[in-house]
């Protein structure tokens, strides 16, 4: 081959991937030119309307389409050059002038380039926290590759060339694209209906729009790329500010006294970067439990599978709650540990690990932070540690006259959610004034959540305190609830009733609690064995704290590991010997919260922990 041909191949090779204008505008200083080499048939007079006593300004506007900018670009570039000319074209005539441009380009484009023009007028490339690239199509973010941003871009050449582009063309342009965003494009933080950007707060309306609010204000703007999205997803009404967030009571069978709780908990949750409490709702049937869920569903996160059933296996489940912002849980009868281990990382935030095929090494990885709402007639929390984030709403069972038709109430919900929804936006917009100067001197569990509903019980013109005591009184009401529901605290509560310390081999307690609880002992949240007593003793540490009892284990000896039980609700000078009777007295002890368990370091909540579930079977 000779020398010429190989320079010819590798500039065909070259210009296959390089976009560069198709018209050199020094050596085709006029649109005549381009014209004749289109053929006669091609060469007819530009249309009336088009300014043809300026051609320094027709071949600008040429330049300006050939390298790649979009007609709206080249048609604000042509305006501003007719006022700095002083010609006297109008804004009509300007834009059939850039029409006409653009028509002949796109009709001497070869295959490619036309593609990868129509490429970069529809998408924006950029990838995510973990480099996976995505097109942002059209107000809607698309993981790459995708179908929808195929087919979307083989349409705008179809309307073009009136023929489909061939497949060759589109993978190869694809291909290019999927790289850029990979290895190019910016990355970009994504979220799933609510994030935190600067010093805004956004919300997803799933409309190709976002609301923004920030202390000054809210208003709604256009999409750009933040936010996830999956097809389970439901456009979000448009608010309408001025309306009074109280009004949602008028749906909603919440006890009075704790009304304040349950706006603070549904307005904060709109609050992105927290951790925020799971809500137990339970009630007899006909409490209006399942739609009290729907509503608070409908506000925040409006989904076509608005009430799910647990998934049977932990994958399943990580994905559920992946993609939903809110997920509800219906009729839950217990929650196992490990499931009760995962709630409390999606609370606090966490991650989860597992491989995408059991034959590969690919990993999936999911961070996130969203909200779980439980729904059941008894409660179904048994972990002390996923009850210390929780708030229990109990319901009661609605009277036949105060019944109403669901439709009926649907149809009044319909048309309040606007105004209600604006209320809420701005009450969030006068709570983000007010959060920097909030100073609580001892703040609870879930702090962020305790400062941010303290501004946001002020900015719903009540008392920051009220809004802290009632969440107080809530937590103490969840410490009761485990120790009813929780056998071995039960037992330890009836062995440390009247006395002020207890020490004996690990053994020995063991079989003493035993004794105490009889056939309960056979319950899950006994220790089967001693050797098991510790690490279910560490989740029932803060109920135990709340009832004035701390433990300590001391180092192994020749007789065994030995445990020291405390009491300090009972006084040395009035403890008797242990009672060992079939459940505690029924005076129980004052409730008292200790800053510390002796021997025990107090830890923060983990930052992002990550759970490996390794090869997870599909239901």
């Amino acid at each position: 081959m000779s020398d010429k041909s190989q320079t010819g191949t590798m500039s065909a090779q070259k210009r296959k991937y390089q976009r560069k204008p198709l018209v050199n505008s020094d050596q085709n200083p006029s649109m005549q030119e381009v014209k004749a080499a289109q053929g006669k048939e091609n060469n007819a007079d530009l249309s009336p309307n088009t300014p043809k006593e300026s051609p320094a300004l027709r071949d600008s506007v040429l330049e300006y389409l050939q390298a790649g900018n979009t007609k709206a670009d080249a048609l604000a570039q042509a305006i501003k050059l007719n006022l700095q000319s002083g010609n006297a074209a109008s804004n009509d005539e300007l834009l059939a002038l850039v029409e006409e441009l653009a028509e002949t380009l796109e009709t001497e484009m070869s295959e490619e380039d036309l593609l990868n023009k129509l490429a970069d007028e529809h998408i924006t490339l950029f990838s995510d926290d973990l480099a996976e690239p995505h097109f942002f199509c059209e107000g809607i973010p698309f993981r790459a590759p995708s179908k929808h941003v195929v087919a979307l871009i083989k349409h705008h050449f179809y309307q073009i060339k009136k023929r489909m582009p061939l497949k060759k063309n589109i993978k190869d342009v694809f291909d290019v694209l999927e790289s850029k965003a990979r290895f190019d494009a910016p990355k970009i933080s994504m979220f799933n209906r609510v994030a935190k950007k600067d010093s805004a707060l956004y919300y997803d309306l799933c409309d190709k729009r976002l609301l923004m609010i920030t202390p000054s204000g809210w208003e709604i703007v256009q999409a750009f790329p933040l936010f996830r999205r999956y097809k389970h997803q439901q456009s979000q009404v448009e608010p309408v500010t001025g309306g009074d967030p109280w009004e949602v009571f008028n749906f909603l069978t919440i006890p009075e006294e704790d009304q304040l709780l349950m706006l603070v908990f549904l307005i904060s949750l709109f609050i992105a970067g927290i951790a925020h409490p799971i809500l137990a709702v339970c009630g007899d049937q006909g409490s209006s439990k399942s739609f009290l869920c729907n509503v608070l569903n409908r506000f925040i996160d409006p989904t076509l599978t608005e009430r799910i059933i647990q998934p049977k296996n932990e994958r399943d489940l990580i994905q559920t709650l992946r993609q939903k912002y809110v997920t509800v849980l219906d009729n839950i009868s217990i929650i196992e540990q490990r499931v009760s281990d995962i709630f409390c990382q999606v609370c606090t935030g966490g991650g989860v690990s597992y491989r995408q095929l059991y034959t590969d090494e690919g990993e999936n990885i999911a961070q996130f932070r969203h909200v779980v709402i439980i729904n059941s007639i008894r409660l179904p929390i048994v972990n002390a540690d996923l009850m210390d984030r929780a708030i229990i709403i109990k319901l009661q069972r609605i009277a036949p006259e105060n019944r109403r038709p669901e439709q009926d109430l649907w149809h009044s919900f319909n048309l309040a959610q606007p105004r209600i929804l604006g209320g809420i936006f701005d009450t969030i917009v006068k709570a983000m004034a007010i959060y920097p100067n909030v100073k609580i001197d001892k703040l609870p569990r879930l702090a962020d959540f305790a400062k941010w509903g303290y501004a946001i019980a002020v900015a719903l013109g009540k008392s920051g305190d009220q809004f802290l005591d009632d969440f107080t009184r809530n937590v103490k009401h969840q410490n009761e609830s485990v120790a009813e529901k929780n056998v071995l605290c039960q037992s330890i509560l009836g062995l440390m009733e009247g006395q002020s310390s207890y020490l004996g081999a690990v053994s020995e307690v063991h079989k003493e609690l035993k004794k105490i609880v009889g056939e309960d002992a056979k319950d899950k949240t006994f220790p089967k064995l001693p050797h098991n007593m510790r690490g279910q003793l560490d989740l029932l540490r803060s109920t135990l704290q709340e009832h004035g009892i701390t433990y300590h284990y001391f180092d192994r000896q020749k007789n065994g590991v030995k445990i020291l039980l405390s009491n300090s609700s009972v006084s040395e000078s009035n403890a008797s010997v242990p009672a060992v009777t079939g459940t505690p007295a029924a005076s129980k002890p004052k409730l008292k919260l200790l800053k510390t368990v002796t021997g025990v370091v107090d830890v923060g909540e983990p930052e992002l922990e990550t759970f490996d579930f390794g090869e997870v079977g599909n239901a």
